[in-house]
């Protein structure tokens, strides 16, 4: 995976975290800072990479890889397992994504968000 890629996914990772967590907050305000985009670069890197023959089975945009990553490992409604994807493919797509485990954002007391 380039950088640019890598960039893509975690950008729009993270954009799911912001939408599913932080509803009605004003996204002006957030300040993710760089642990944190970090820490979400190499989980998404990790995922990515453990996946490609999948991802790239599956024809999703690398925006729709980070956003489907994020809403699948945290068990929200929507996931790669809601996709129309090929029920076999949708199953190892989403049992990879449970394997990272459950994140969270909460709000430090510096007023930056991080990862749980």
């Amino acid at each position: 995976m380039n950088q640019t890629d890598l960039k893509t996914v975690t950008d729009h990772y993270l954009m799911a975290a912001l939408w599913s967590e932080l509803e009605g907050n004003d996204d002006a305000l957030i300040d993710i800072p760089d642990e944190t985009r970090k820490e979400a670069e190499e989980d998404c890197q990790k995922f990515v990479e453990g996946n490609m023959t999948d991802i790239e089975e599956c024809g999703m945009d690398m925006e729709h890889i980070g956003h489907n990553f994020w809403l699948t490992r945290n068990g929200h409604g929507l996931g790669f397992w809601d996709r129309g994807l090929e029920e076999e493919l949708e199953k190892r797509l989403t049992k990879a994504c449970e394997g990272f485990g459950q994140t969270w954002l909460y709000m430090g007391d510096d007023k930056k968000l991080y990862l749980m």
